[in-house]
């Protein structure tokens, strides 16, 4: 039980290390509706406001090309290749990534049987100071039980998220 608390932790920790460049400090739409300044960054209107996760990647993003490099990393994640997968990661974040977290990770991981198939996916984008992020949810089918990711790219495809 204790072993599984300290596994927990390690993946909160993981997620929080990955979800940091994803985190936008801005205003509301309300709140630069408010202030007369709804324009974005880019000085367009009926544009999200920087920060904010929409619906659907950003401009410069594909949906087959997101949707076939999360199931390549997903797959490189499951064949036990820690430095591949870690290498994957955008250069800032792989110093945060344990090989301790990736074991929790394929512990998870074998719980849920042999992998069958990808299942549905949905996408999302974040635009923060200029910077594009493209993201996908998307269910892996196992034997015993469905793992749902959430895995999230800088412009470049570097990993920035990958979280179950």
């Amino acid at each position: 039980m204790r072993k599984n608390v300290k596994r927990l932790v390690i993946g909160i920790c993981v997620l929080v290390l990955t979800l940091m460049p994803l985190a936008g400090c801005s205003q509301t739409t309300a709140e630069k509706s408010s202030s007369g300044s709804e324009s974005s960054a880019s000085g367009s209107s009926g544009e999200a406001a920087d920060g904010e996760v929409t619906k659907g990647l950003p401009e410069g993003f594909d949906e087959e090309t997101v949707r076939n490099q999360a199931m390549e990393d997903i797959r490189l994640a499951e064949s036990d290749d820690y430095e591949g997968w870690k290498a994957r990661f955008a250069e800032e974040l792989q110093s945060g990534l344990t090989e301790d977290a990736y074991t929790s990770y394929l512990a998870i991981l074998e719980k849920k049987g042999a992998f069958k198939e990808f299942g549905s996916a949905a996408f999302l984008g974040q635009v923060v100071g200029g910077k594009k992020y493209g993201g996908i949810l998307i269910i892996a089918k196992h034997e015993k039980e469905d793992i749902k990711y959430n895995i999230a790219y800088d412009e470049d495809m570097n990993l920035i998220t990958f979280t179950i």
